[in-house]
């Protein structure tokens, strides 16, 4: 029974951040662009950092190291995302 309603909160969890990731970045101009910067890079960190979790469990079990995997990732978000990645950038320097 718990282990079900873990499985269900964690799905809402995964969708929840994948509906914030989606929220379209505004001009840097717009007074909800800090807010909406902020709350993308809290779901990508949570994101993130629980792969990096289930990654690192499912490759112990194997004896492998995560790093090439987690490098993997980052790269991967970062050519699927290019102007997100330079607008969260430029949007830090603010």
């Amino acid at each position: 029974m718990i282990s079900e309603a873990l499985e269900r909160l964690s799905g809402k969890a995964i969708a929840s951040l994948e509906n914030i990731l989606d929220v379209p970045l505004p001009e840097p101009e717009d007074e909800t662009f800090a807010v909406i910067v902020k709350a993308h890079n809290a779901a990508a960190a949570t994101s993130l950092s629980t792969q990096t979790k289930v990654d690192e469990n499912a490759l112990k079990k194997r004896g492998q190291d995560m790093v090439p995997k987690v490098i993997e990732l980052i790269h991967k978000y970062e050519q699927e995302n290019p102007l997100r990645i330079l607008r969260l950038i430029e949007g830090g320097k603010q």
